[in-house]
């Protein structure tokens, strides 16, 4: 039964597809050491989930690296969406044939399997994304230990206190030894209440 053959085809594409969404997901969120090795490996499995993936190749340009498989080079069968941050266009992700293929639903491409790329596309969004987010706080960590450092390093008494109520937020060392408390004495107290034994 055709209708039945028909029916079955499609199924096994969707299933390909889905596994290449898991595969994309896995190797995005995985352990990889860095995020580049991470988007070599999307790129290097990303035409498994399409129907010719024997003659598939993939590519992908990003601020942070060009990755390819080897068999990449640019064919009339490719499919291509853009890679945005912000709103701003900074690379695109391609698959595409080597040879060409009979006509589906644009070219040899299912209409599905636009909506993987795009899909794939977002994912490799997001994780570019979090990369940028991760590096931004540790700089900020970075900052903030190098201002907590010379905080610390003052000769001078220094309190940071909460304008509202005078409650010291936070001290320097000099405070520390002027006082002769540890930190977790002085934080919470009132600034007013505290004085310095002349003697």
């Amino acid at each position: 039964n055709k209708a039945l053959e028909l029916r079955c085809r499609q199924l096994d594409e969707r299933v390909k597809e889905l596994q290449c969404l898991y595969r994309v997901s896995s190797t995005l969120h995985g352990s990889a050491a860095t995020i580049e090795q991470a988007l070599h490996a999307v790129v290097q499995n990303l035409g498994q989930g399409w129907q010719y993936p024997d003659i598939a190749y993939a590519e992908l340009e990003t601020p942070i690296g060009h990755f390819r498989t080897d068999n990449a080079r640019e064919t009339p069968w490719r499919q291509t969406v853009p890679i945005c941050l912000d709103e701003r266009r900074i690379g695109s992700l391609s698959v595409g044939y080597l040879e060409e293929r009979p006509d589906a639903d644009d070219g040899p491409f299912l209409q599905q399997e636009m909506e993987l790329l795009r899909t794939v596309g977002r994912m490799i969004e997001e994780a570019l994304l979090r990369r940028r987010y991760d590096e931004n706080l540790r700089r900020l960590a970075h900052t903030q230990s190098l201002l907590d450092k010379t905080f610390d390093s003052l000769d001078e008494a220094v309190f940071v206190v909460d304008p509202r109520d005078g409650t010291i937020l936070m001290c320097n060392a000099a405070v520390r030894t002027l006082f002769g408390w540890h930190e977790e004495e002085l934080i919470g107290r009132l600034i007013h209440l505290l004085h310095i034994d002349e003697e």
